[in-house]
């Protein structure tokens, strides 16, 4: 890759972007302009035609930035690079930063990409990030779905709660057709790649992930960088344990890092508890760390970490579940 000779960071929102670029004499040059599909082209022209080779930071947030940083990634002489919002904010302390503004979020991001030079983001493909969408759909409605049948049982209880119980009644038929609306569709999805469909099927053996789970997993895991390790899984996922040690006198509780997507974390919570339920070796682990004195939310967590190195080996080398990978049968 060749040596990049400028650097620009741009920070996005949902109506404008700030773009800050960073010349190679130390001059910051800094503007804004809509966040619309045409003034990405013409952005993307511009920093085409610049002085040299180009590395572009954003931070990964929202999907406000989605279609700007496919763009750009498109554009020869741009390397584009999608960093953590923490690592931005981390920077930008360190740097001194007091105030916050727009360009000089920018600015910040301009300095981040010439000083720690973030390796360049390769977008995962179009059918990937439609799959990762419907999944992320599929768990909004899901959730909306619980609500009103909470707020249903509430009605009932009540002899005035009549019409509102029929409306949520209503609400309710209509987000399970559109809950089986949606998982058609991403049903349909698979069928047009096959190694999505070949990667759905393997995770769809695994006990405890039921049809939709697995839409959900496969759409977030499909749009992970290529080439990561199961650790990398895990500490995307936000699994990760985080030590707090200092000196002698500091020495807190290991707890997850909670760093990673939620929604990797939060479908693969519901998928554990139906796994110990049904898999012999996941109810042998998790009885096993119960007796060894871990609180069950502690235990779950594991075994959620056990699963991602699992469902991690099953993809990489196209195996289906074993109920072993929890820990080998008693002999």
């Amino acid at each position: 890759m060749s040596e990049h000779k400028c650097f620009c960071g741009i920070d996005v929102s949902q109506a404008t972007l700030a773009i800050a670029l960073l010349l190679p004499d130390g001059r910051c040059k800094v503007s804004s302009c809509n966040n619309t599909a045409a003034d990405h082209r013409r952005l993307a022209s511009q920093l085409a035609n610049g002085p040299g080779p180009m590395l572009v930071v954003l931070e990964a947030t929202s999907t406000y930035g989605l279609d700007l940083a496919l763009t750009l990634h498109a554009t020869p002489g741009l390397t584009v690079a999608l960093i953590n919002p923490r690592a931005a904010h981390y920077f930008a302390g360190a740097s001194m930063q007091r105030a916050k503004t727009d360009p000089l979020d920018a600015a910040g991001l301009a300095l981040l990409a010439q000083r720690l030079r973030p390796a360049a983001w390769q977008p995962p493909s179009e059918l990937a990030l439609q799959l990762r969408d419907l999944g992320r759909r599929l768990a909004e409605l899901a959730s909306l779905r619980k609500d009103e049948k909470n707020r249903l049982h509430a009605a009932s209880q009540s002899r005035t709660g009549v019409a509102k119980a029929v409306s949520l009644q209503r609400a309710i038929a209509w987000l399970d057709s559109e809950l089986l609306r949606v998982e058609a569709e991403a049903m349909a999805l698979l069928k047009r790649d096959p190694q999505l469909a070949e990667d759905f099927r393997l995770l769809d053996t695994a006990p405890g992930i039921a049809r939709r789970s697995a839409i959900e997993l496969l759409g977030e895991f499909a749009c992970l960088p290529p080439g990561l390790e199961p650790q990398q899984w895990v500490a995307m996922a936000g699994l990760d344990p985080r030590p707090v040690e200092s000196g002698s006198s500091l020495c807190a509780p290991r707890r997850i890092s909670r760093r990673g997507t939620p929604h990797i974390r939060a479908t693969l919570f519901m998928c554990i508890l139906s796994t110990i339920r049904c898999d012999p070796g996941a109810q042998r682990r998790y009885a096993d760390l119960v007796a060894r004195g871990k609180p069950k939310r502690v235990a779950q967590c594991a075994l959620m970490r056990k699963m991602i190195h699992a469902l991690w080996a099953m993809l990489q080398y196209r195996q289906p579940w074993d109920s072993d990978r929890f820990g080998p049968r008693p002999a």
